[in-house]
């Protein structure tokens, strides 16, 4: 078991801002971003333009770099889906691990639906690094 501090639910840009603020404030204890994507956060609008085109790299698309976290003491933790979020004994659970918090923030983002229309499912859901 880890120790409690804050845990945050989602790698986008709500997340990393969440971390941010709440870092600048709290200069100790714990800060911890649960992420089902393996890189490392990044902003998606250019993954439809620059990323496709060819005119960026994924790390053009990030948030900041990986030792931007390592300086902050902000953790990533690249664990795939949350299975529960226990409110009473105020610990999350992600493949099999226990995560205990104080604070809380779920920024999971939202996930597009396909269009009710013929042929919608064949339509190209850009949401990842791993899409583009």
């Amino acid at each position: 078991m880890t120790s409690p501090g804050l845990i945050i639910v989602g790698s986008g840009p709500a997340g990393v801002s969440a971390a941010e603020t709440f870092r600048r404030h709290h200069r100790d204890g714990t800060v911890r971003i649960l992420t089902d994507d393996p890189a490392l956060p990044y902003a998606r609008p250019p993954l439809s333009k620059e990323f496709l085109r060819g005119d960026a790299e994924a790390a053009d698309a990030e948030l900041h770099p990986g030792q931007w976290f390592d300086e902050r003491s902000i953790e990533l933790v690249h664990i795939g889906a949350v299975d529960a979020i226990d409110v009473a004994d105020q610990h999350v659970t992600a493949a099999g691990q226990r995560y205990p918090y104080q604070w809380l923030v779920l920024a999971c983002g939202a996930k597009p639906s396909p269009f009710p229309v013929p042929g919608g499912e064949k339509a190209l859901q850009l949401r990842s690094l791993a899409d583009a």
